[in-house]
């Protein structure tokens, strides 16, 4: 194709030598040399005018040429001034007779005019405003692997955590996603842990502090795998870590956090911060975008202090949970129902506590404020739409509300249920929505608040387990954040996004690290859609060409727009027009 518009080029180059100013004549030539040939950007393609009264001015921005000698016999080692124009029109002619593959032109074409070249692809597709890579659940322990018994084929690998950990930070820092990387999110449980906890109890809850020899064991395995974590990424994208219930499982979340972020304070906020205040807080993301990183372990008795204020809150919640439902069915109560999500807690979940909930009101009332948009992370899933019964935030229907409620809201990211899974709350429907008379489930009883008909606006992504991923794969994912969509891209930027989802993350043969990465590719959109305003049409006759029988005004214009009353328009006229419409859909 680049030989065909060659001819074209020529013809114009020699009209252009008689009927053109100097510098109209280097300024089309050298825009008609680009177009053909691909290549570009030196000052000897760029330049205009004859040398002799104009300077070189390199384009700043252009890729320099594939083959710079190349390049510079085409141009005749010269400027493309009056005195050229001649020669590089004889010169395009005979290269396109010519077939040799050695010919300048066709040694000067970069590898993005290769016939089929994947670089098309890349070149056209939009760059994201900023990535977040994100893993959880590595649950790192010096123990064998272990298969679940009522669950064959998932199979707990917990000393392959180091090295997954490290590849997933080696895949973050690399040159080509390190451009755009703003953070990495540890969506919690680094280490397996162990206690001696009575899990079975009603309540779960600690009674007496664990053993010393056991939370120092625990704050090792935390160390280690948090210094795995540093050593891979030196420094070059902040870290953020969630509070993950397995990482608890030393002395205390005060310690639990200084072993995280690696000291008594840390910056990662944003501002210079004491870690012990690092459980929950906000981070601001470019773009105007805002990172909201919470505490779901806060709910949990057995994070708790034994014998604290907070404990005893924390029981008395889960007592009340557990008995708001099962004391109406056992008195008869037809409208309660057995909900999984509300009762039968598990000692492993947890949720917000009511300070938390304030503090999260206030941060999303602040970004609407500013006009920001949030993203929420943690470790344990704040819908149940994201989550097996059990595996989401005990409070995480009160959590999900405020987070529905709130414009600035568009995406959760969270861990602990290792299968991963993808969900988008049922939220009340309106009271116009509820007119037009269709059934609606009632949960717990009650009245409208119960009531769920539609999904909501908020994507809740929960990430798959490091942990469980196959012997010769990893999981882990890079955010990419664009304005109107976020992709879950597993692998990250260095294979498209709807390739094989088992593709190899660029990896060499015979390499000790994994070849599959088995986190899931998800594509969600962050922005209200458009509505319909017209329809876009190309008419037969093209800009510059004689009129046609129809076109009475003369006008030159190539789009038509139809509107809803299928008057067609000129697409010029109709941007005027309505550029002043706020309910026009101008994207």
């Amino acid at each position: 194709m680049a030989f065909g518009r060659a001819s074209e080029i020529a013809r114009h180059l020699d009209n252009l030598v008689s009927t053109a100013s100097s510098t109209t004549r280097g300024r089309v030539a050298s825009r008609m040399l680009r177009s053909a040939t691909g290549f570009g950007g030196r000052a000897h393609v760029a330049s205009h005018a004859s040398p002799s009264r104009h300077a070189a001015r390199p384009r700043v921005g252009l890729a320099p040429p594939a083959h710079p000698r190349g390049t510079a016999r085409l141009a005749g080692d010269r400027c493309l001034g009056h005195h050229a124009l001649g020669s590089i029109a004889r010169s395009v002619r005979v290269r396109r007779v010519s077939n040799a593959r050695g010919s300048a032109v066709r040694a000067a074409l970069p590898r993005i005019n290769d016939l089929g070249s994947a670089a098309r692809v890349d070149v056209m597709r939009a760059k994201p405003l900023f990535t977040i890579g994100l893993f959880a659940d590595a649950q790192y322990a010096d123990r064998d692997d272990h298969e679940r018994v009522n669950e064959p084929g998932r199979v707990k690998r917990f000393r392959a955590a180091p090295d997954r950990v490290r590849e997933a930070m080696e895949h973050f820092t690399s040159p080509e996603t390190r451009e755009t990387m703003a953070c990495i999110v540890n969506l919690g449980d680094l280490i397996d842990g162990v206690n001696d906890d009575d899990v079975s109890a009603p309540v779960p809850t600690r009674t007496k502090e664990t053993p010393s020899l056991m939370a120092e064991a625990n704050a090792r395995d935390l160390r280690f795998m948090t210094a795995a974590v540093k050593e891979a990424v030196r420094g070059a994208v902040p870290v953020v870590h969630c509070l993950g219930n397995h990482d608890l499982c030393v002395k205390t979340r005060e310690l639990a956090l200084e072993i995280l972020y690696g000291g008594k304070s840390s910056n990662v906020s944003g501002a210079n911060t004491p870690t012990r205040e690092l459980s929950y807080f906000s981070k601001k993301l470019p773009r105007k975008w805002r990172l909201l990183v919470l505490d779901t372990t806060e709910l949990n008795p057995r994070w708790a202090g034994i014998g604290s204020e907070a404990q005893r809150r924390c029981e008395a919640f889960v007592v009340e949970r557990n008995n708001s439902v099962s004391s109406g069915v056992s008195s008869g109560d037809e409208t309660s129902v057995f909900d999984p999500y509300q009762t039968n807690l598990k000692p492993w979940g947890g949720g917000l506590g009511p300070t938390q909930m304030q503090w999260l009101a206030s941060e999303l009332r602040d970004a609407e404020k500013n006009g920001e948009r949030v993203i929420v992370a943690s470790h344990v899933p704040l819908s149940r739409t994201a989550a097996r019964p059990g595996m989401a935030a005990w409070n995480c229907d009160e959590v999900s509300a405020l987070l529905e409620a709130s414009p600035a809201v568009a995406l959760c990211v969270a861990g602990h249920d290792h299968p991963g899974r993808y969900g988008r709350t049922l939220v009340p429907a309106s009271d116009a929505a509820r007119r037009d008379g269709s059934s609606e489930k009632k949960v717990g009883g009650g009245e409208s608040t119960y009531s769920y008909k539609t999904f909501g606006r908020v994507h809740y992504v929960t990430l798959e387990a490091m942990l469980e991923a196959p012997e010769d794969g990893n999981a882990f994912a890079a955010l990419e954040v664009y304005d109107h969509e976020v992709i879950v891209n597993a692998g990250g930027v260095t294979r498209g996004f709807f390739g094989d989802k088992y593709s190899a993350t660029s990896l060499k043969k015979n390499s000790a690290r994994s070849t599959k990465n088995y986190a899931t590719d998800r594509r969600l959109r962050v922005s209200p859609r458009g509505r319909f305003t017209g329809v876009a049409s190309f008419s037969e006759r093209i800009p510059g060409s004689p009129r046609s029988r129809d076109d009475h005004d003369g006008a030159s214009a190539s789009i038509r727009v139809a509107g809803s009353n299928q008057q067609a328009v000129d697409l010029l006229d109709w941007i005027n027009a309505n550029a002043d419409d706020e309910d026009a859909d101008m994207t």
